[in-house]
């Protein structure tokens, strides 16, 4: 039970990472867009896919590291946060589509509630 109770709080410390910087990022994507629309997309994308993977990887090895005491350190932050931001993505796009939702704070809350342990593990393996 301790180790589930870990796994939750590794789940919803990263989810409420992604969560935060998703909302962040689609506030912004108007201005990104404004900046010469090929250059700001092009910055956009580098955002998405260069910066938020470093910030959501290093997060999870800190954060594993500091609850389940771990020793050493992983070096794949990058693949690690990569891999954790295209599921979030592809649930995130599954709930717009098929559920017709916007990503806004309501629907971040719960998906980091209800998403919570399957993302913990699913960061626990993705940082081996």
């Amino acid at each position: 039970m301790h180790q589930l109770k870990l796994v939750f709080i590794n789940g919803v410390v990263v989810l409420a990472i992604m969560a935060a910087v998703q909302m962040i990022l689609n506030f912004t994507l108007e201005g990104f867009m404004l900046y010469q629309p090929p250059i700001g997309y092009a910055f956009f994308l580098m955002t998405w896919y260069l910066i938020q993977p470093l910030i959501v990887g290093a997060s999870n090895v800190v954060i594993r590291h500091h609850l389940f005491s771990g020793e050493g350190w992983t070096v794949g932050l990058w693949l690690n946060g990569l891999f954790l931001i295209l599921l979030f993505g592809a649930i995130n796009m599954v709930v717009t589509t098929v559920g017709g939702l916007e990503f806004t704070l309501p629907v971040a809350v719960v998906e980091v509630l209800l998403l919570a342990v399957p993302f913990g593990f699913v960061a626990e393996h993705s940082n081996a």
